[in-house]
């Protein structure tokens, strides 16, 4: 079984249900609906010249969702390669993303195709607009004439370049329905769920961790245009929603909501989570909101899967800053020291994951491919430790570990601790040089609307609750933190943005 199969065996089971719906487009498509609209759609590209194995651009945002989805499954259903590429992305980087996809074909808008022709990147490129299709067109069947199979090639995912240029992942059809199904088995979703997010379908959440488990599972699917507080609870309520995936950012903004209660969203059964770490202070207010609603917590990266762990709800509370058990039946975890060696309850080390859902390599990168591969294991670059129950917690990024006279300082234990001041909404903390001590630290708060905090109201709250030499020296309030479309906070900008002070104060 391949990743469209899911959508012609819905389509057979259950033709009438709810599969995707649009309610700000007034969209509602049924699985027989997808079914036979992503086989006209594969139907028109074998009559453009597309063959097994070529690779389609899929450069287009949520607004676009449902001719995405349609897109995504007719490119499968020949045996073509999708790559979702970020629409947030201009100039060079978007030049390298295409360049590196070896895309001839791209699927996007009339907006699209204007960001593409002013960098001049859709020369030589077949650029197919989505305003000029008829995503209503249906079609019985597709004959394909070249043999599909599980190994075959099926997405290319980018990561999201936090440490050095994004890479174009190798994913299969088997790693593929691995992640389907474990995902899907491990928090139960079911074909009476109503799933809604607004992760961008371009990211490796949003196009695997989001979309596979829900074509398996056959819930209805609900993907926002855009995340917005206002519109999310409203169609939260309107519709029911079952199931919630977001990101913490995502949850921090809808707590600050009056309308984002337990009495109006009474459906509401299971809020999915991951990208950063989620504040105690934000849980434990969906606890008290939301009494019945399961909290889920999730870790992996692009190269797995994006397949690793997940913290069951029973723990949320109890264990601030955990990413939980191997997501099963199939995938392991380890943590290890410098020569590979496993490490003692308690001890941080590299985290490294075995999965089925894992690539098969970085695309004409065998040597980025060789460094994150150890003999079937991935090296995820994320220093973690286990506790008594077999439980990981993530420590911080293996390159983002602050060195200050000789102290090893993580900045995610500093940044936890900052958020629990009540006027803190966001933190971040990096390291910068010092002529001393080799490092120092520097933090970046976001203060929630109409809270006061200075730098001195900060230090005092530290003073009591860290050692001393892990509390920053500097501290800048910003409005907002720089994320990525996952809500990773891409701290090489901010990194850079201290670099170009530096410089204009040399």
């Amino acid at each position: 079984m391949r990743i469209p199969d899911l959508v012609s065996y819905h389509a057979q089971m259950r033709p009438n249900a709810g599969a995707l719906l649009a309610p700000q487009r007034s969209i509602a498509v049924s699985w027989r609906q997808l079914d036979r609209r992503s086989n006209r759609f594969a139907a028109w590209l074998m009559t453009q010249g597309v063959a097994k194995g070529d690779k389609i651009g899929l450069f287009l945002d949520n607004q676009w969702a449902v001719e995405t989805v349609i897109a995504y499954l007719g490119v499968h259903k020949i045996g073509a390669v999708n790559v979702p590429i970020n629409t947030r992305l201009r100039g060079h980087e978007l030049s390298f993303i295409m360049a590196q996809s070896t895309c001839r074909r791209i699927i996007t808008s009339r907006e699209g195709q204007r960001v593409l022709s002013d960098i001049g990147v859709d020369d030589g490129f077949e650029v197919h607009l989505v305003e000029e299709w008829d995503w209503n067109g249906e079609q019985d069947a597709v004959t394909i004439p070249w043999e599909l199979r599980m190994g075959d090639e099926a997405d290319f995912l980018f990561t999201s370049g936090t440490t050095g240029k994004p890479k174009a992942t190798v994913h299969t059809h088997f790693g593929a329905m691995h992640l389907a199904i474990s995902a899907a088995t491990a928090i139960s979703l079911s074909d009476a769920d109503i799933y809604q997010t607004a992760i961008p379908f371009y990211s490796s959440s949003g196009c695997h961790t989001y979309l596979l488990p829900a074509l398996f599972a056959g819930v209805t699917m609900v993907i926002d245009p855009a995340f917005d507080v206002h519109d999310t609870i409203r169609t939260m309520r309107n519709l029911g929603t079952t199931v919630y995936f977001g990101v913490p950012a995502m949850l921090l903004l809808l707590l600050g909501s009056d309308e984002f209660r337990g009495d109006l969203l009474s459906r509401w059964r299971l809020c999915l989570y991951g990208g950063s770490i989620m504040p105690y202070d934000a849980i434990n207010k969906i606890r008290r909101r939301f009494p019945g609603v399961g909290l889920i917590n999730f870790y992996g990266l692009t190269e797995a899967g994006p397949g690793g762990t997940m913290l069951d709800d029973r723990y949320a509370l109890e264990k601030i800053g955990a990413v939980g058990r191997p997501i099963p039946p199939f995938t392991e975890i380890r943590v290890v020291d410098s020569e590979e060696k496993d490490l003692p309850v308690g001890e941080v080390g590299e985290i490294y994951i075995h999965t089925p859902s894992a690539m098969v390599g970085y695309f004409h990168n065998p040597e980025e491919t060789a460094k994150i591969n150890r003999n079937g294991w991935i090296a995820t670059g994320d220093l973690g430790r286990l506790d008594e129950d077999g439980i990981l917690y993530i420590v911080d990024r293996k390159k983002d570990i602050v060195i200050r006279g000789g102290f090893n300082i993580y900045p995610s234990e500093i940044e936890q601790i900052i958020y629990e001041h009540p006027a803190v909404l966001e933190a971040a903390v990096v390291g910068v040089p010092h002529p001393i001590l080799g490092q120092d630290t520097h933090a970046f708060v976001v203060a929630k609307p109409n809270q006061d905090i200075t730098r001195e109201d900060l230090l005092e709250f530290l003073r009591d609750r860290i050692a001393d030499f892990k509390i920053p020296r500097r501290v800048t309030f910003v409005s907002a933190l720089p994320r990525n479309a996952m809500g990773k906070v891409q701290k090489q900008d901010l990194r850079a943005l201290l670099e170009r002070e530096r410089s204009e104060e040399a």
